[in-house]
């Protein structure tokens, strides 16, 4: 897993200070309890994408049907193909978690 982050993530600097982490996974099968899935995942971006998982303090995790209608603002090219083509996939953000506030989805 930690090989098809760096791939995903290739080029990019790795962030710094506190973090908000949104993980949405789409499944053909629901196979997972829905906090089963972010440790891995939190496993594999770790000396990747952040540091250290410690710089992260906002953590959502969401499983839905790969064949659901979807509210999706922006639409990743990547995700769409997926999506259109009933696969599986993992829908990952990485932002800046304003430390002052309780974020917001």
């Amino acid at each position: 897993m930690k090989s098809a982050a760096a791939d995903s993530w290739a080029g990019e600097p790795l962030f710094q200070g506190s973090l908000a982490v949104s993980i949405t996974y789409y499944f053909v099968v629901d196979r997972l309890d829905v906090d089963n899935i972010p440790k891995p995942i939190m496993d594999a971006l770790k000396g990747v994408v952040f540091d250290d998982d410690l710089a992260v303090t906002d953590l959502l995790c969401r499983k839905r049907p790969v064949n659901q209608t979807s509210r999706i603002p922006t639409l990743h090219a990547d995700l769409s193909r997926y999506l259109e083509q009933g696969s599986p996939a993992v829908f990952i953000r990485v932002l800046a978690a304003d430390s002052e506030e309780v974020t917001t989805w």
